[in-house]
């Protein structure tokens, strides 16, 4: 097992990849190689790797998704995003995102509840918010039960009202073209047909009184 290669990782300044036998195998931090004597043309056996390397990975891996948690509020998806996107093993993510599960650093639950409020407020739909949570990681029946929580028909009426007047801009009654802008709005936003058809009807009676 010859190093043939170090290579910057496109990832980070500091961390670098290495390469056996003209291949990847892993990645460590400048600090490591030096501690760990790695440098190209050196000769390294399992054994090393196993007691020596492994360890540090580990440890690295560990260390940069508690970095990524302390800095943003995230799910474990995208922290196990995060790790793989620097190359590291499987079993290092594993170990990792064991020991974050074990001491309770990240609650996937909370972190939806959350999403889905503030995405409610900004006016945004059911579907939007359950695209978003899924895209994260968080599982299909956590995004139900948070969806059906936070969403419901008094939520649409208010975004849809407020978009209409700065269509209008300040003329007294809607035309088609007026209402289809408004649909193509909210569909844009995350609603469903179903809900827009209902307050298209809504705001369409009172404008009718």
């Amino acid at each position: 097992m010859e190093v043939t290669g170090i290579k910057k990782s496109p990832v980070s300044k500091t961390l670098k990849e290495i390469y056996i036998d003209f291949e990847y195998a892993f990645s460590l931090y400048d600090n490591n190689l030096k501690a760990l004597g790695i440098k190209e043309n050196v000769t390294l056996n399992e054994e090393k790797y196993k007691k020596e390397i492994f360890p540090v990975i580990c440890k690295n891996a560990l260390q940069d998704a508690l970095s990524y948690i302390a800095k943003v509020n995230c799910t474990k998806k995208q922290v196990e995003d995060k790790l793989s996107l620097r190359k590291y093993p499987y079993d290092a993510i594993k170990k990792a995102m064991d020991y974050i599960g074990e001491k309770g650093f990240i609650d996937d639950y909370e972190y939806a509840l959350s999403f889905a409020r503030m995405s409610v407020k900004k006016g945004k739909g059911e579907r939007y918010i359950q695209f978003e949570l899924s895209k994260r990681g968080i599982p299909e029946d956590m995004v139900k039960e948070v969806v059906s929580l936070t969403c419901n028909d008094e939520c649409l009426l208010p975004v849809a009202q407020k978009r209409l007047g700065m269509i209008l801009k300040g003329r007294e009654k809607p035309d088609y073209k007026d209402l289809n802008k408004l649909k193509e709005y909210l569909v844009r936003q995350g609603y469903g047909y179903d809900k827009i058809s209902d307050a298209l009807r809504l705001i369409t009676e009172k404008y009718e009184d």
